[in-house]
């Protein structure tokens, strides 16, 4: 926005205020020389500061009491929900870890009585999915279309360490390698 456009709009905002408020500002911007469309923003920044400054305890307080109610509705529910014990229990390692496909089938899996790890590629090493309750470990990997080499020795490395049963490729990539 122009700033020349942006001082007329202050301008209009101050001639629409409170006719003592507008007096107040004339009055104050003559003692001082500052315009009063800039004295107007100034102190309407002040004001809604100090109201946010005042609110934030409350916000706070809610917070905070959200957050214990749902770790202890958690907890409650955790008791009374008890995950199928699979015998034949499996470890499972789902690819396209950032995918909301890769989510849901972890959420199955793991209520079905299987350990699950993500994974997926380093540039998606800060999705929420790695921090699920189904979810087990999460590891990254680097890209197959780039580092095709490096992304099965990191592939074969997981398998051996995780003792991994099944793994399942969750997202649509085309990897153009020679193999």
């Amino acid at each position: 926005m122009d700033i020349s456009k942006s001082r007329q709009q202050s301008r209009d905002n101050l001639e629409q205020s409170w006719s003592f408020y507008r007096y107040l500002l004339k009055f104050i911007s003559q003692l001082t020389n500052i315009p009063s469309d800039i004295l107007n923003t100034y102190i309407r920044t002040i004001f809604f500061l100090i109201l946010f400054g005042l609110i934030y305890p409350f916000n706070l307080l809610i917070t905070l009491l959200t957050y214990i109610l749902s770790k202890l509705l958690n907890i409650l529910q955790h008791k009374q929900s008890i995950i199928i014990s699979n015998q034949n229990s499996k470890r499972i390692l789902i690819s396209g870890g950032s995918m909301t496909a890769a989510l849901q089938l972890s959420r199955s899996f793991y209520h079905a009585g299987h350990q699950i790890i993500l994974i997926d590629e380093s540039n998606n090493w800060l999705t929420g999915h790695r921090w699920s309750n189904s979810v087990e470990r999460f590891y990254v990997h680097p890209s197959p279309s780039e580092q095709f080499d490096a992304y099965i020795n990191t592939l074969a490395n997981i398998v051996r360490k995780e003792k991994i049963n099944i793994f399942i490729h969750s997202y649509n990539t085309q990897i153009n390698a020679q193999v």
